[in-house]
């Protein structure tokens, strides 16, 4: 591979984990797939 697609593999994977991260820290109904609608 190429030096500046490594780069940008990585900095893909750093954004998600970041997004992982940031769910993470939110109530586990907002982070799961879309919850069934309750009252």
């Amino acid at each position: 591979m190429y030096p500046d697609t490594m780069a940008w593999m990585t900095n893909v994977r750093l954004e998600q984990v970041r997004a992982i991260e940031a769910a993470s820290t939110l109530p586990l109904s907002a982070s799961a797939v879309p919850a069934p609608d309750m009252p």
